[in-house]
């Protein structure tokens, strides 16, 4: 599950951001 919306230069803060915030949220919900 990818959530990566882009159209300027931040694509690397937003896919940074979300990457971190799902990331987490799969270790706190799937103990992954």
């Amino acid at each position: 599950m990818k959530i990566v919306r882009v159209r300027k230069g931040n694509e690397t803060y937003h896919a940074r951001l979300e990457g971190d915030r799902l990331a987490r949220l799969r270790g706190d919900l799937f103990g992954e």
